[in-house]
């Protein structure tokens, strides 16, 4: 029990270690090959350097879209069948920072932390905060379906069509730089393509906006 809320310092930089753990630091101070800080709760951490994986500076600037809670989402079966289960239909909703097969998101040999994977066909909205100017991304199929997997990738920002593209199993990652000012709601369509719905597993590596 607190009498009163603690009152959390200012975020200067989240911090990413190897193993996954983020911490958000309010000071930060480099001594040799050691790394000091002062969590916003005011905890000092001494990080080795070797085992810091990121120090991202734009904090309050940057938000990933993994790190958001999407206000629907919609995924609708190939077949048209009416008769799936909820569990069924809740295992084809979109991975965060994971593909389906529970791993790191990997496209063209690079792995990635942050991002979707997202199945054909899904319909995903999430309603942005205000300010952010840009949406940003690299997409591509999962590298362990090959050269399969053919979906229709497209973006709206409050309905009107801001992307639209093929992307392919044996196409390179496509990078997006997508000018998002003024949208409220951002919609993430992945349709099927030429090949059914077969190895139709999309990664959106390092989805984020920005100001």
């Amino acid at each position: 029990y607190h009498s009163q809320p603690r009152k959390l310092g200012p975020s200067l930089a989240s911090v990413l270690t190897s193993t996954g753990d983020r911490i958000e630091a309010q000071t930060i101070e480099l001594a040799g090959e050691t790394l000091r800080l002062v969590s916003r709760a005011g905890v000092t951490v001494t990080l080795p350097l070797a085992t810091v994986a990121e120090a991202d500076f734009s904090s309050g600037k940057r938000l990933y879209l993994s790190d958001l809670q999407h206000e629907s989402f919609r995924w609708t079966p190939y077949y048209g069948l009416t008769n799936l289960s909820e569990a069924y239909r809740l295992a084809r909703e979109p991975r965060k920072n994971e593909s389906f097969t529970g791993e790191l998101l990997r496209l063209d040999g690079v792995e990635y932390r942050k991002g979707l994977a997202v199945r054909s066909r899904t319909e995903l909205v999430y309603r942005l905060p205000d300010g952010f100017r840009r949406f940003a991304a690299t997409v591509g199929i999962d590298d362990r379906f090959g050269s399969r997997g053919n979906v229709q990738l497209s973006l709206f920002g409050d309905d009107n069509e801001l992307f639209t593209a093929t992307v392919h199993g044996d196409s390179r990652p496509l990078p997006l730089s997508i000018d998002i000012t003024g949208v409220r709601r951002l919609k993430i369509v992945v349709d099927y393509g030429e090949d059914q719905d077969v190895a139709d597993h999309l990664n959106i590596c390092d989805a984020r906006i920005s100001k």
